[in-house]
């Protein structure tokens, strides 16, 4: 039986186009073939966590009890997504370290990089790596489940290097659609975002948070 109203389907949220219950999950991986996870709130949309669901009194539908906090993901089939979606690509895994800086205009931002060798402020990637920077200060991770959600409608960040050693894969001229940074463990993280196209995944070792290297005044 279909939810009421199936007009509450927008490709993001928890109902198909079909009008049936997507499956809750956290991480790509958790999805069946054909399918992305995704947190509607890194992409502009407040989807909450369905608490249960019920037949209407008249009719061929059935409604459905919403949380109202913006953070749960369901399972959607590619081809239903609003936007572009060619490929899903693993990225960088190692340790990752945050930079505070400056922008060109004068406001803070934060670097964050991903597939270092080792946890300090001066290692180097000698495979893969990745940078992303944010507007902001530096975050504080320190919790398990701690977590960044980012995109172009809540924290528009921007890819500022390549994705490998080689210079191939992402390009570096465009902002991040939606991603999610999230803490697993005391040390451990996951962590995924839609660019150019493309889901981009991965894992990393831990996060070093590191001086600013130009501070804002």
């Amino acid at each position: 039986m279909p939810i009421s109203p199936v007009s509450s389907h927008n490709g993001l949220g928890y109902v198909d186009a079909s009008g049936c219950l997507r499956t809750r999950c956290e991480w790509t991986d958790e999805c069946g073939e054909d399918e992305v996870c995704i947190l509607g709130w890194a992409f502009g949309e407040c989807v909450g966590a369905v608490s249960s669901c019920s037949d209407e009194l008249f009719g061929e539908t059935c409604s459905c009890i919403i949380g109202a906090i913006c953070d749960a993901a369901y399972c959607a089939a590619i081809a239903e997504l609003p936007f572009e979606l060619s490929e899903v690509t693993q990225g960088p895994a190692g340790y990752a370290r945050w930079v505070g800086g400056c922008s060109r205009d004068g406001y803070p931002i934060t670097t964050l990089t991903l597939g270092l060798d080792e946890p300090t402020c001066t290692s180097q990637a000698s495979g893969p790596s990745l940078e992303i920077t944010f507007p902001g200060t530096l975050p504080e991770f320190r919790n398990q489940g701690d977590q960044k959600v980012f995109g172009e409608e809540v924290e528009a960040p921007l890819v500022e290097a390549r994705f490998d050693a080689d210079g191939n894969g992402l390009p570096d001229d465009g902002p991040v659609t939606g991603g999610v940074l999230r803490l697993r463990g005391p040390s451990t993280g996951r962590y995924e975002f839609v660019h150019a196209g493309r889901l981009v995944f991965g894992q990393y070792s831990e996060i070093t948070p590191c001086p600013s290297s130009t501070p804002c005044e």
